[in-house]
């Protein structure tokens, strides 16, 4: 049965998965060549007096990359299921409905880890190409809550999609909103590494909410 449902999001959404690693890769070599140009016409000393002095991070414009990706996952995977009565039709298949929905979840959760993974990996190479390794590990870190905030996203959206009444899935979308307006608060380099756990935290309690939401959609409750 778990391999069936991961097949099948797999089949569904294999598409967007490749369009978001294009784009995301895209955005990040994009910085690598700016930054490339900036190095050759202006030298290394001005671009290493901006990081050290005005917490220049070369890659800003990747921050919204995966939230965008987060709430476009979401829809794309949950919507459907939702509008056709599919994944309440999964939820009564052999297998506790709970795990099943939780399946789909990971399935999601599995795209963005790589996704991003490979962002990281390709951002981690251009930083060492110019950098110490000190400056690629702030860079790394300043980078982690913007990835964090897309699975948070992701969480919430399926969550909501799901969930049948608006007194509830209105709430949910307002505080995770508010929630990921914490991860973009501070623009200084590394800035959110001692408060990270507590923001890793708030993203794993979005998950109760998507256990709950499935609950009351497969009861079938109006909204």
């Amino acid at each position: 049965m778990i391999r069936y449902i991961f097949y099948k999001e797999w089949v569904k959404l294999r598409w967007i998965a490749l369009t978001g690693l294009t784009i995301g890769l895209a955005i990040t070599g994009y910085t690598g060549i700016e930054l490339a140009y900036t190095v050759r016409n202006n030298g290394a000393v001005p671009v290493w007096d901006a990081i050290l002095h005005q917490n220049y991070a070369f890659f800003s414009i990747y921050r919204f990359f995966p939230i965008a990706f987060g709430l476009a996952l979401g829809l794309f995977q949950m919507f459907p299921e939702a509008q056709h009565k599919r994944i309440k039709l999964s939820m009564h298949l052999p297998g506790k409905p709970l795990t099943i929905l939780f399946n789909h979840i990971l399935i999601g959760s599995i795209i963005i880890f790589i996704i991003s993974l490979l962002n990281t990996l390709f951002l981690t190479f251009i930083s060492n190409t110019y950098f110490s390794s000190e400056i690629t590990v702030a860079f790394l870190l300043t980078a982690l809550p913007w990835n964090l905030s897309g699975w948070s996203l992701y969480l919430a959206t399926a969550g909501a999609v799901i969930e049948p009444q608006w007194k509830i899935r209105g709430p949910l979308m307002a505080m995770t909103f508010g929630f990921i307006y914490f991860h973009y608060i501070y623009s200084g380099l590394a800035n959110y590494t001692p408060s990270f756990p507590l923001l890793l935290g708030g993203s794993i309690l979005l998950l109760p909410t998507i256990i709950y939401s499935g609950a009351r959609f497969k009861k079938g409750i109006q909204s």
